[in-house]
């Protein structure tokens, strides 16, 4: 029973940072280290992938409308689209396809056995923290920029991204999934951001592009730790699951409702305090 509130504290702590622009890995990995969790005793990346996972269905529920438009039009002939919005839905859609070539990188073989993937396995383990708190500075620098540009040049206006820069916006979440720690929405803000939109819609169309290489990523490292470490917990697996992706819907509710250029400053400063001290006491744990 204790095992299983101990995995529900972590459900809880993913379902509410995984989907804001700070370093869920980083809540989650102190948590599990706070928790008494160690690399022996605990398949971390099975619950952190699972969680992460629950957060991503729970962004096509949320935005199920959008979806649904880009999926009936992205196919469609010119000859059968009706107006200007249906041509809009299924740029769209070729468009965030086009964002997910640059992350077929990510089955490209370490070696005969292990792909990019499973590199999460070290950066889940309680000495990766340094670099986990490094990754959010990191984050933290990329979104000043981006506030700099949203300040200087917002256009107050939903714009979807050409299909350049969504190969670029691609290009750009590649490192997100190679290295943890660096916060997927985070660097997806700091992209649409620079796109001459509104603040209030920034996430908006970070989460459009991020949702579909995210579903695929986080079930292959679901499926990738059941299968080669075991020790799952299926009763707080199910529990932590649907806690993750209820507190994922009311984030993303909570985001897309007091969301401005204000709340999107707090966030970059809460990152960068976050990950100074992350990195901070992990050195001195370290060394000490």
């Amino acid at each position: 029973m204790l095992e299983i509130i101990k995995i529900v504290l972590l459900s809880i702590v993913e379902g509410i940072t995984v989907l804001l622009p700070v370093s869920s890995l980083g809540h989650f990995s102190l948590l599990k280290e706070t928790l008494g969790y160690t690399d022996e005793n605990f398949n971390a990346g099975y619950y952190y992938a699972l969680f992460a996972l629950a957060a991503v269905l729970s962004l096509y529920i949320y935005y199920g409308k959008m979806h649904r438009k880009i999926l009936s039009n992205m196919f469609k002939s010119e000859k059968k689209i009706k107006d200007d919005r249906q041509r809009a839905y299924k740029a769209a859609g070729r468009n965030i396809l086009l964002s997910l070539i640059p992350l077929a990188v990510l089955a490209i073989p370490t070696s005969s056995k292990r792909f990019v993937g499973s590199l999460w396995t070290y950066f889940l383990s309680d000495g990766s923290l340094v670099f986990v708190g490094i990754s959010s500075i990191f984050c933290a620098i990329l979104m000043f920029i981006s506030i700099w540009y949203l300040k200087q040049n917002v256009k107050e206006k939903y714009s979807l991204l050409d299909p350049k820069s969504a190969v670029f916006f691609g290009i750009f979440q590649i490192p997100a999934y190679i290295f943890p720690g660096l916060s997927h929405v985070a660097i997806g803000a700091s992209r649409t951001s620079v796109s001459d939109i509104e603040p209030r819609n920034v996430f908006k169309e970070a989460f459009l592009y991020i949702t579909p290489a995210y579903l695929i990523v986080n079930l292959f490292r679901v499926i990738y730790y059941a299968v080669t470490v075991g020790g799952i917990n299926i009763i707080a697996s199910v529990a932590g699951f649907v806690i993750s992706f209820l507190l994922s819907i009311l984030v993303l509710g909570t985001v897309n409702k007091f969301f401005n250029a204000k709340a999107y400053t707090a966030f970059t400063v809460y990152t960068l305090v976050f990950g100074i001290l992350l990195t901070a006491t992990s050195l001195v744990q370290m060394f000490a």
